[in-house]
């Protein structure tokens, strides 16, 4: 159990144990807390609602059985670098207050229970290079191409060149499940090798990616 707040703790790593229960309200007075990992447990409320008061720059509550919709507070996480989220129970929208969070460079949302549309806010995030939004329920609507700017996507260190994509969603019929990524589109952005990992845009929903 928590029993006192740990006002100086920086890092707490509890992986891959069996802890139960939910995360006590006494980790928001961990003020100087910034890289928290409950990763592999079997920990159950919502997460979020106590986690967004804290000041983390790395935040992994993967694989557990954290459940409810992402409060909107999400925002207030502005120093945070790396969101692993993913195999819980979390629902609903993902809020526009995501957008907030400049700082983010990897997210994974992958296998929960999420819907309903993309928050624009997301696609322009600078710093992004890792996006997963895989194995959720179906999302909707359209990403217009301004919104999705990959040119913060980087292979071996180096920026890749600018190109500009366009998302529609639409039946299974009309659109693929997966993307190729040819010689010809590698030479285009300037990468040898360009593999980008977007859950959203590869396996949760049906799609057609262009590049222009």
């Amino acid at each position: 159990s928590w029993n006192a707040p740990f006002v100086n703790l920086d890092t707490l790593i509890l992986k891959n144990n069996f802890l139960t229960g939910t995360i006590p309200e006494e980790i928001k007075f961990s003020t100087l807390l910034q890289d928290l990992d409950l990763s592999n447990n079997d920990m159950t409320g919502n997460a979020l609602e106590v986690i967004s008061e804290l000041s983390l720059s790395k935040l992994d509550i993967s694989s557990n059985k954290f459940s409810g919709s992402i409060p909107t507070t999400v925002g207030q996480l502005s120093f945070i670098t790396s969101m692993r989220m993913s195999y819980n129970q979390f629902n609903g929208t993902i809020p526009e207050y995501f957008g907030r969070c400049k700082q983010l460079r990897k997210v994974d949302l992958s296998n929960n229970l999420l819907e309903g549309e993309f928050p624009k806010g997301m696609f322009q995030l600078s710093n992004l290079e890792y996006f997963d939004l895989s194995q959720n329920k179906l999302f909707k609507g359209t990403v217009p191409y301004d919104y999705w700017d990959i040119s913060y996507l980087r292979e071996n260190k180096e920026s890749l060149k600018t190109f500009e994509t366009k998302v529609t969603y639409g039946s299974k019929e009309d659109f693929y499940d997966g993307i190729g990524m040819d010689d010809d589109m590698t030479r285009q952005s300037g990468a040898s090798i360009l593999n980008i990992h977007v859950g959203v845009f590869l396996t949760v929903t049906f799609c057609f990616l262009s590049v222009r």
